[in-house]
């Protein structure tokens, strides 16, 4: 695998630098040297974690902001006790997503299967109905509008753990995959 992986990165580099030249290479050096990468990074908007929520909402408060992320944490905690295996799986990956710091749309491609899990296993209503929602790009469009409207991303995802969280499969142990355990 070693090997491979290094005739890969090599065959890359060399295809860059054919593309790129020289100068190329210099320009891609000195923006990686460049201390301040703030402006590769879109803005704290977009992010679909606490991050966006704050933002959009215009608090700057380190108390307020660790509030959120308790809430979230504790929301996490009361969802998976006894849950089954499908809700497990789906309010953890949801919860890092709110949780983690620098978390943008592209990254929601990881709860296609959190989502996809509580279509068919959940039994709350609304927890089938805003997991479809969020399979399509209109929660994630709205950050085209902008501050404040990008909320609704990051908002969604709250609104889904909450849903989650009030998903009684974890009352009636229904919705296990397949045979196993819950």
């Amino acid at each position: 695998m070693l090997a491979g992986f290094c005739a890969v990165a090599a065959a890359e580099a060399g295809l860059s630098l054919a593309l790129g030249g020289i100068e190329g290479a210099r320009t891609y050096v000195a923006l990686l040297r460049n201390k301040s990468l703030d402006h590769l990074s879109p803005s704290k908007e977009l992010m679909i974690c606490f991050q966006g929520l704050t933002e959009n909402l215009g608090i700057e408060s380190p108390a307020v902001t660790g509030t959120i992320i308790a809430a979230i944490l504790l929301l996490f905690v009361f969802a998976v006790y006894q849950a089954p295996l499908w809700k497990m799986f789906a309010v953890t990956a949801v919860a890092s997503l709110l949780v983690a710091p620098h978390v943008y749309g592209y990254d929601a491609t990881l709860l296609l299967l959190p989502f996809l899990l509580t279509i068919f296993y959940s039994q709350l209503a609304g927890a089938k109905i805003a997991a479809t929602l969020l399979c399509t790009p209109l929660s994630f469009g709205f950050a085209l509008a902008g501050k404040p409207y990008a909320i609704v991303a990051s908002a969604s995802l709250v609104v889904f753990l909450v849903l989650l969280a009030c998903d009684k499969s974890r009352l009636t142990g229904g919705g296990q995959v397949g045979n196993l355990p819950h």
